[in-house]
């Protein structure tokens, strides 16, 4: 991440009497607690969730990301967090900042003759499933 964020600026915590509110208010408090102890708007919000199963939460934190402080956001949950889990999330960071995260390399442009001549865009799926044993949440693509 060097070069893109030059630091973080602080870790903040929910106030846990909000940790019973309902979720839109849950994420209202905790913007506002930010927004009162920082200087300035944020760029950038890393989120860590208590549970994935709070769909509510996490879109409401996308939201009002977007409509409060003009910034992204980016939601993790603490039960899934291992070597392949946070490459993927840094990736994922990345990526929503504007960085690259793969490029044609100079060897193997020749080889591929209609990419190399001209700007070319890609495009791949990436398939997301469930961990084992969450029956109710869909596959996404």
């Amino acid at each position: 991440m060097k070069g893109i964020i030059k630091q973080f600026s602080d870790v903040f915590e929910e106030d846990f009497h909000n940790k019973r509110s309902p979720p839109l208010v849950r994420v209202e408090k905790m913007l506002e607690f930010v927004q009162f102890k920082l200087p300035r708007l944020p760029q950038f919000l890393l989120c860590l969730l208590p549970d994935r199963k709070i769909f509510e939460l996490y879109g409401n934190v996308y939201f009002s990301s977007l409509t409060v402080f003009y910034c992204l956001a980016y939601c993790i949950t603490p039960q899934r967090v291992n070597d392949h889990y946070l490459t993927n999330v840094l990736l994922k960071i990345n990526a929503k900042l504007g960085g690259l995260n793969s490029i044609l390399g100079a060897k193997h442009a020749p080889s591929i003759p209609i990419v190399s001549r001209a700007p070319t865009i890609v495009i791949g799926m990436d398939v997301s499933h469930g961990s084992l044993g969450q029956t109710n949440i869909p596959s996404i693509a």
